[in-house]
């Protein structure tokens, strides 16, 4: 993972180790079983950027995008808020209009949104938005 990473690692660990304590209280399941159902698919490589696809064999989970950024020791995957938070709207987005209906959101959640949002923009490569620049031109 990149040194960004590290903080949204940290907060997961976190989770993780609570849930850990409240093991008992929870259905059991093996951790494993959710890495047999997958196909992962051959990166798509964007300059410094790559993005690979993780899709579930049965298809009872939604498509997963992970992006993994170029680094002096290697790429490195971007596990960032930012990142977890495009993915989770990406996943929203797949769902449907129907789920994007039933979401209520407050006007300062969605200026928290924007605001992050622009943070993110701000601080992604370049390089990444002239490809995403052609790629919408090219829909035209």
């Amino acid at each position: 993972m990149t040194s960004d990473s590290k903080p949204t690692m940290q907060m997961m660990k976190k989770g993780l180790d609570m849930a850990e304590k409240m093991k008992d209280s929870l259905p059991q399941s093996d951790p494993m079983k959710d890495f047999q159902d997958v196909i992962i698919e051959p990166a798509r490589v964007m300059g410094d950027s790559a993005f690979i696809v993780v899709k579930s064999k049965t298809e009872q989970r939604p498509d997963a995008e992970f992006k993994l950024l170029k680094q002096s020791n290697g790429w490195k995957v971007d596990f960032t808020m930012g990142t977890l938070m495009r993915m989770g709207m990406k996943s929203v987005q797949n769902q449907g209009e129907e789920i994007k209906d039933s979401i209520n959101m407050n006007s300062e959640e969605i200026q928290k949104g924007m605001k992050m949002a622009d943070s993110v923009l701000k601080n992604m490569d370049p390089k990444m938005l002239d490809e995403i620049q052609k790629k919408l031109d090219d829909l035209k």
